[in-house]
């Protein structure tokens, strides 16, 4: 009877010390999951400033040649004076006017 207590007793302490284990991995890939998220996100902000910066440098001699997307919204178009915005806001076209043609 005490060889089967001491038996369950062992038992119990490996599952126990298996369950801890367990947890300590898992908080310990949750932190590397966090830790990486948030050099994904230090990475990404330090692009879209760069991205900012190459716009302000660049776009005022490259208007009227830049692709489509260049400027992702009107943020992107709020770092320049309001005659680049003008100059750059897409014009009214009336395709029925045979003076567009």
């Amino acid at each position: 009877l005490s060889s089967l207590l001491e038996l369950l007793k062992q038992w119990y302490q490996r599952r126990v010390r298996g369950r801890k284990r367990f947890e300590a991995e898992k908080a310990a890939e949750i932190k590397e999951i966090e830790e990486e998220n948030e050099r994904q996100r230090l990475r990404q902000k330090i692009i879209e400033e760069e991205r900012q910066k190459l716009l302000q440098e660049h776009a005022a001699k490259l208007l009227g040649f830049m692709p489509k997307g260049v400027f992702r919204d009107g943020q992107d178009l709020s770092l320049f004076d309001a005659e680049f915005r003008t100059n750059f806001e897409p014009k009214q076209v009336d395709y029925f006017d045979e003076r567009n043609w």
